[in-house]
């Protein structure tokens, strides 16, 4: 049943993959993208935006979560399994169905370390508490996949699909996040994506998400907002986009991929339109595509640093700091800021 924070929020407002047999055999050219001869980028504005499928996806979301036919079809598939999924994580051990806060965090298989140093800090201070439970999500590596089973065996939280684990599918990892939270979590509040390297102040987040609460906010998309940025266009680039895969001359506001927080509400509708929106491989570019077509705004979230270390001295005032990762540094800082039996 659809609920009524969901309908009343929706009144206001080729795909490429690698399956998990195919890693050991792909060159690295696969993982790139042919320019196309010069041309003549499109001039990006609010009112004349058509990135596929060119739909009204707010009636198309009100009516797939209604039940009810229609005729659009699927463009961007996600033809992938779990290979381990925590589904007992958010009703284990819980006597209420109340959870303030979800956390998913988006980490590179081979991130071992960065992985361990977050449930030694702020991760184990969180999980003490009722109002929070946490995951890891990952991709695929062969040669890795023995160490994960192991990781997941011992502590239990880690979710993972048999897509490639690269860069480029970092939107496949996200994806999954939203199907994963909606299908076997959805009594969060609200979700915290993150990257791996996000330093959390653990205190300052417990205050921000108290706030939330207090508030009953239900539309909360908000994080670090980047505007008015321009495509790279140069192919050596880590973040090169070609003009077949994404022909505007800017992109949409959207939020920083590396933290985020979604009310449930905009998961839930989210993932119901991920299906019907061209797959794009900059995961957060592609989440500000999904946000454009359907109306919602993305906010700043004061006490976010998406820079590097930038505000490496300030750690105290802000909920969460980006480019710790060196995880000797990210345990020494947390120990030396905070209780050591945190």
């Amino acid at each position: 049943m659809v609920s009524t924070v969901l309908v009343m929020f929706l009144l206001s407002q080729k795909y490429v993959y690698y399956t998990k047999h195919e890693e050991d055999t792909i060159p690295p050219s696969r993982y790139m993208y042919t320019p196309l001869p010069n041309t003549t980028w499109i001039h990006f504005n609010d009112t004349d935006f058509r990135y596929p499928i060119d739909t009204n996806m707010t009636e198309l979301a009100y009516r797939i979560l209604r039940n009810e036919t229609t005729d659009i079809s699927i463009i961007n598939p996600h033809p992938f399994r779990y290979i381990h999924n925590p589904e007992s994580l958010c009703s284990s051990k819980r006597t209420n169905s109340h959870l303030p806060l979800l956390i998913l965090i988006k980490s590179s298989v081979p991130h071992f370390d960065l992985r361990n140093a977050i449930r030694r800090t702020w991760g184990r201070k969180l999980k003490k508490s009722p109002k929070y439970e946490m995951a890891f999500l990952l991709g695929y590596l062969n040669h890795h996949q023995h160490l994960i089973d192991n990781e997941h065996y011992k502590n239990g939280d880690i979710i993972q699909e048999d897509f490639i684990d690269a860069y480029w599918n970092n939107t496949y990892k996200t994806i999954m996040a939203y199907n994963w939270a909606v299908e076997y979590c959805s009594i969060a509040h609200t979700v915290l994506f993150l990257d791996d390297d996000m330093f959390i102040n653990p205190y300052n987040l417990d205050i921000y998400v108290s706030e939330i609460e207090r508030k009953e906010e239900e539309d909360v998309y908000s994080g670090v907002l980047l505007e008015i940025l321009t495509p790279i266009r140069d192919i050596k680039s880590k973040w090169a986009v070609q003009y077949q895969e994404y022909p505007y001359d800017s992109y949409p506001r959207y939020l920083a991929g590396s933290v985020m927080f979604v009310s449930m509400s905009i998961v839930q509708i989210f993932k119901t339109i991920f299906p019907y929106v061209k797959y794009l491989k900059l995961d957060d570019v592609y989440l500000g595509i999904v946000a454009h077509k359907l109306n919602i705004q993305p906010k700043e979230t004061p006490h976010l640093d998406n820079a590097n270390l930038r505000n490496f001295t300030n750690l105290s005032i802000l909920i969460a700091n980006h480019g710790f990762k060196d995880s000797n540094l990210y345990i020494k800082t947390y120990f030396e800021l905070f209780d050591h039996n945190a």
